[in-house]
């Protein structure tokens, strides 16, 4: 009978641990391809389950316009459901509706997407037809591998209409309450015929008229003049016109962006005050001129938002009736028992009765302390 030995123990377990090469390897190779495949795999488009037919990623020839809009439709060729995941326009310009899907075996499903086909840069607003396309990514999964597909859509764009100038822009401030009085022209000329043109704006911020250019059915002029109604700041917003072909058809709207700024009438100089920091014991002084850009003439100037214990205190010298009123802010450090105010209020009172009002920033550093 047989008796078992120290060493035979060691070579039983050394040939139960033994492996075919072959079987190491298969097993790596499939592990690696499962992990990749899982994460991300693209290969080539022909082979991947969603196609898509070439009339419906090419638009054809249509006029530049912002809110152009257009339909994807994806055909599932395969035997298995696509999970989309993410719909993710690769530019701006192009918002498609729908973020994620499921499309069965066989089916299809569309993507609506609206697309900006107006020029950027003067060199796209200068050609009468140029080409455009934009890369719509479609990440899904589909039997358990990850993949991001790319579809192009291209197409013709042409120019539907010229303005001149290209934005309305007001180069002098418009004062408040006032900026009624100030109108600007554009002049637009349209590519096509047109029978008619509407032109739509917001009537808080501001009116459109149209005159029609004599002897041109093509030209109009747009005056624009903002409400009196505008705050004080600055204004930005589009008068869009609506035109009409002659056969009747609607043309694709075109925006005409209107830029400015609105102020008080009444400003002071310099416009912040910025005190340099004396020592405890001293008092700085800084001046401001309150004028009018009108040249209403002012009655007197109240300061408002100062408070005792903040060591800051305003002087008004009379206007006695002119363009100008002075005031004079002085910091005495000594006084400060509370940090000072980062803003004063100045009300205007006009000669004639009215009022204006409008901050001034107030900017005050450290102590310095005594030298020993």
């Amino acid at each position: 009978m047989a008796t078992k030995t120290e060493t035979d123990a060691p070579t039983r377990i050394a040939r139960r641990k033994r492996w075919p090469l072959w079987v190491l390897m298969a097993g790596i190779l499939v592990a690696a391809g499962f992990v990749v495949g899982s994460l991300n795999l693209t290969g080539n488009p022909a082979n991947l389950p969603l196609q898509a037919d070439a009339g419906a990623l090419h638009f054809g020839n249509v006029w530049a316009q912002p809110n152009f809009t257009w339909n994807v439709p994806l055909h599932n060729t395969s035997q298995y459901e696509v999970r989309v995941e993410e719909v993710a326009g690769l530019c701006r310009c192009t918002v498609p509706s729908v973020r994620d899907m499921t499309i069965p075996p066989g089916e299809t499903r569309s993507i609506p997407l609206r697309i900006d086909l107006l020029p950027r840069g003067s060199e796209e607003a200068a050609a009468a037809e140029r080409d455009f396309a934009v890369e719509l990514a479609l990440t899904y999964r589909h039997r358990l591998v990850r993949h991001r597909q790319l579809f192009t859509i291209n197409g013709k764009v042409r120019k539907l209409f010229a303005a001149q100038p290209a934005t309305a822009v007001f180069d002098r401030p418009l004062l408040l309450g006032e900026s009624d009085q100030e109108s600007i022209r554009v002049r637009t000329r349209f590519e096509t015929d047109v029978a008619d043109v509407q032109a739509q704006v917001d009537p808080a911020l501001a009116a459109a008229r149209l005159e029609a250019a004599p002897n041109d059915k093509s030209t109009f002029d747009i005056v624009i003049t903002p409400s009196a109604r505008l705050p004080v700041g600055r204004f930005a917003f589009d008068v869009v016109l609506a035109p009409v072909a002659r056969n009747g058809d609607a043309l694709p709207h075109c925006p005409i962006p209107v830029r400015g700024v609105v102020v008080q009438d009444a400003f002071a100089i310099p416009e912040n005050v910025c005190f340099a920091g004396q020592r405890p014991g001293g008092t700085e002084t800084q001046t401001l001129a309150v004028q009018s850009r009108n040249h209403r003439a002012i009655a007197t100037v109240h300061v408002e938002g100062l408070s005792e214990g903040d060591g800051l205190s305003a002087r008004t010298r009379r206007a006695d009736a002119s363009p100008v009123c002075y005031i004079d802010l002085t910091w005495t450090p000594a006084l400060a028992k509370q940090p000072a105010p980062t803003k004063v209020t100045l009300i205007v009172t006009y000669a004639s009765g009215e009022s204006a009002w409008f901050d001034v920033a107030v900017s005050i550093p450290s102590l310095v302390t005594q030298s020993k």
